[in-house]
């Protein structure tokens, strides 16, 4: 990659981790000259009504105050902010500019430059998609972008997705800080993108190294079958392990249901087709993994998925 320009790409990123994605005037002046020009073109940023009210540069605090808008007699127009602190002052016409960071552009923009197989669909309306999937080093990708993974309904909303094992989570910057599902990796477009020679550039590097699967996870031909108890076994740590991340978003679910509403609310327990889906296996394998005799901790967690009160309880 070349010439690579960070600041405006960056800003498009700050913004897409915020409740309504808008860049301000303020905030493009340090940028190069030609990126408002190039993010514009690329469909990514639409200009929007000008703000009625700004900060307060001269007060510690810097409050928002409103702005005068007014014209002299010579035709020219000026912005004033009205401050009680400080008075009148002038401010810069171009600091009233806003654009709002388009979504959908950028979710295609993402598709298109990984260029993903298959067709966008929305899963939770304003918070997570469904990209389309990749192939990479013979492994294939389901890819996922959401946004805002930092709020407390985070949890929730990825076990919503039901993401299958082998998928890539996208999201603009911020991490998420949770336990992804088993399979799910994450990583973020600060981390693995770039802004250079007027588009969006990914880093292969990186990329490479959120994919790698270790040899001891991909598919042999020359790996023993294992017998019928191996495989039970494994499957049976496997739905534990399942139902351990569920019952941890499930009980953020019912404390921040509790905390916003007054009332807690279970979070559906997975189906045994849900759980076969996510594991890669057959639903009569989860069910016998589920009446096997040495899966007593796995009934276990069954039940307290199904049970308010004790999943609130519940510590991992």
């Amino acid at each position: 990659m070349t010439e690579v320009v960070l600041e405006g790409w960056w800003e498009v990123l700050t913004a897409l981790d915020g409740q309504r994605p808008v860049i301000v005037g303020e905030a493009v002046r340090e940028w190069p000259p030609e990126q408002l020009a190039e993010l514009i073109a690329a469909g990514l940023l639409t200009e929007i009504a000008p703000t009625r009210s700004l900060a307060c540069p001269g007060c510690p605090e810097a409050p928002f105050c409103d702005v005068i808008c007014t014209e002299r007699h010579t035709g020219e127009r000026r912005a004033l902010l009205a401050c009680p602190n400080c008075g009148l002052q002038a401010v810069p016409l171009d600091d009233l500019r806003r654009w709002q960071v388009e979504r959908g552009a950028v979710l295609e923009l993402v598709r298109q430059t990984l260029r993903l197989a298959g067709q966008r669909s929305k899963i939770v309306s304003g918070r997570l998609w469904r990209l389309g999937r990749l192939h990479h080093g013979g492994t294939p990708w389901s890819v996922w972008f959401a946004f805002q993974l930092f709020r407390r309904d985070a949890g929730d909303l990825v076990v919503r997705g039901q993401l299958p094992a082998r998928a890539l989570l996208l999201v603009p910057g911020r991490q998420p800080e949770f336990l992804l599902p088993h399979g799910v990796v994450s990583g973020s477009l600060r981390d693995l993108t770039e802004w250079s020679d007027n588009g969006l550039q990914w880093n292969a590097e990186r990329l490479e190294e959120l994919l790698h699967v270790p040899a001891s996870e991909s598919h042999s031909p020359k790996k023993p079958a294992s017998t019928r108890r191996q495989s039970r076994a494994t499957d049976i740590e496997a739905l534990v392990a399942e139902l351990k991340q569920h019952l941890r978003s499930a009980r953020d679910h019912a404390v921040h249901t509790r905390d916003s509403r007054g009332v807690p609310a279970l979070l559906p327990r997975r189906t045994q087709k849900d759980l076969a889906r996510r594991l890669g296996i057959t639903e009569s394998r989860v069910s016998r993994s589920l009446n096997d005799e040495r899966a007593a901790a796995l009934r276990l967690l069954w039940s307290l998925a199904d049970d308010l009160d004790q999943m609130l309880r519940f510590v991992p």
